[in-house]
């Protein structure tokens, strides 16, 4: 019985470390991106179209995975003065420009 009890509570506490891990990683791609010039506004969406195996006719129905909304509330609070200092390239100019 103390083996159950264990075992779902390192499960518990495994699902909030992965959440962790994984908010982590959304923070230094946003991070990356801007340091790359790239106009990280652009990954929420970029989540929400790579999130489903096949895409809809109207991809516009698709939800936003939580992913992209924690990453939305990164970029009201962290990005804000940033993109008031200059204008970024959209993923979309960038690979038209061939740059990187």
């Amino acid at each position: 019985m103390a083996y159950l009890a264990t075992g779902v509570g390192t499960t518990a506490l495994g699902g909030k470390i992965e959440i962790a891990q994984e908010e982590q990683r959304g923070r230094v791609a946003l991070a990356l991106m801007t340091d790359a010039g790239y106009d990280p506004r652009q990954a929420p969406e970029a989540w929400r179209l790579l999130e489903p195996k096949d895409l809809p006719a109207n991809p516009q129905s698709l939800n936003y995975p939580r992913l992209s909304g924690y990453e939305l509330g990164i970029l009201n609070l962290q990005y804000n003065a940033e993109r008031a200092a200059g204008p970024e390239k959209t993923f979309t100019e960038a690979a038209l420009s061939g740059a990187r």
